[in-house]
């Protein structure tokens, strides 16, 4: 089931950086996110909640400009827009 907050997101193992794209259009980069946590919100029923609880206020973020995202945050974006039936 596709996150009612979250639009997109994309991990990059190299950088250990989550980038999360909200359904608003706000996006953040939070940096030095482990793999299992990655895994853990990838798995999670609701993301928006498991970002909550876990990741907002646990890790260093940044703001991601409203044009700028990376490859994976794109290529995660054009999936969710083939996705959508709308």
């Amino acid at each position: 089931m596709p996150s009612l907050a979250i639009r997109a997101h994309a991990y990059d193992p190299d950088r250990n950086e989550l980038t999360v794209r909200f359904t608003n259009g706000r996006g953040y980069i939070y940096s030095l996110v482990p793999p299992a946590i990655f895994a853990a919100f990838a798995a999670a029923k609701s993301k928006g909640a498991f970002l909550n609880a876990e990741i907002k206020d646990r890790f260093p973020f940044r703001k991601l400009a409203a044009d700028a995202a990376s490859p994976n945050l794109r290529a995660a974006l054009a999936a969710s827009a083939a996705d959508d039936p709308a």
